[in-house]
């Protein structure tokens, strides 16, 4: 049996033919599945490891049964998603709750997570404005700030005239 017939089987059995569904149940996307089906080929492990009582040596050699021998084909208790009586899975044991769940935790962690990042935020502000009034403090008014700047440009200037003047005053003596 080539391995794109295998595939149907196992999508037909496991999610009653439904494509996109059975890419969701082994976490891959739908394109994905396609791509097995044109390449003639599937994820052996991956398959073995989510759908139960899938056997093994049909998985790699396309012989004998696609189930195990403990189990029937009308036992679909088995199946990635449990079924209750109803014929509809079981909201706690499908597939899409348990997956719901393990991102319900994740969302928690994250949001513990943000709660201590917005904590570390907060005390940084504070640090910042202790700085910024402290910078204040030692620099005084604005006004001071420029008086400062104007310091800075005449000390600069007379150094420039100090040395123009010394250039100029050797020319003189020749």
């Amino acid at each position: 049996m080539d391995k794109t017939s295998m595939l149907e089987a196992i999508i037909s059995y496991y999610t009653e033919g439904n494509k996109a569904r059975f890419a969701c149940l082994l976490g891959v996307s739908p394109q994905t599945i396609s791509a097995w089906g044109t390449r003639n080929t599937f994820d052996s492990e991956l398959i073995y490891t989510k759908c139960i009582g899938i056997s093994a040596d049909w998985l790699l050699t396309g012989e004998g049964s696609m189930l195990r021998s403990d189990q029937t084909q009308s036992s679909s208790s088995q199946n990635i998603e449990v079924v209750s009586n109803s014929g509809t899975p079981s909201i706690n044991d499908s597939f899409i709750y348990k997956m719901y769940k393990e991102k319900d935790e994740e969302n928690r962690v994250l949001i513990r997570e943000n709660g201590r990042l917005e904590e570390r935020i907060h005390v940084l502000e504070s640090k910042l404005q202790e700085c910024q009034s402290a910078l204040e403090l030692n620099i005084g008014h604005p006004k001071d700030l420029n008086s400062a700047k104007d310091a800075s440009i005449k000390k600069h200037s007379s150094q420039s005239n100090q040395n123009a003047g010394s250039v100029i005053a050797p020319l003189k003596d020749l």
